[in-house]
């Protein structure tokens, strides 16, 4: 378990990835930032949900296979479809220089569609459509 910034222990007591304080009220950046912890949280590292996660930060520099990408991209969209409101996620993950990426075009059942990029080093970009 995390207990630097962004990880899974001030999730606990935010309610989300951003500390500062701020109460999102657009159910895209709620969805995409439950979405982006599932990603990067360690399988079994959140006691409270020891089956939530991929833990793609440790597949940071390491050599992926296309069929291991697609095995990824398989399992990043179970997790994004656990996310309470996401009707439908599309997820592509690429691997260049080391670094992998999952990308979603994400759809929830309110709001409309997102696109969510989310990296192995934690970068998150949301992209509201």
């Amino acid at each position: 378990m995390g207990l630097g910034i962004g990880g899974e222990i001030l999730c606990v007591l935010s309610g989300g990835l951003d500390i500062s304080g701020h109460v999102e009220t657009d159910p895209r950046y709620v969805a995409a930032e439950r979405i982006a912890r599932r990603w990067l949280t360690e399988r079994g590292s959140a006691s409270w949900a020891p089956t939530m996660g991929l833990g793609i930060g440790l597949l940071r520099n390491a050599d992926l296979s296309r069929g291991a990408l697609a095995r990824l991209e398989g399992e990043a969209r179970q997790e994004a479809l656990r996310v309470q409101g996401v009707v439908s996620a599309r997820v592509t993950a690429s691997l260049k220089n080391g670094m992998l990426t999952l990308t979603a075009i994400v759809r929830l059942d309110v709001a409309g569609d997102f696109i969510l990029t989310v990296d192995a080093a934690g970068a998150v970009e949301v992209l509201l459509q």
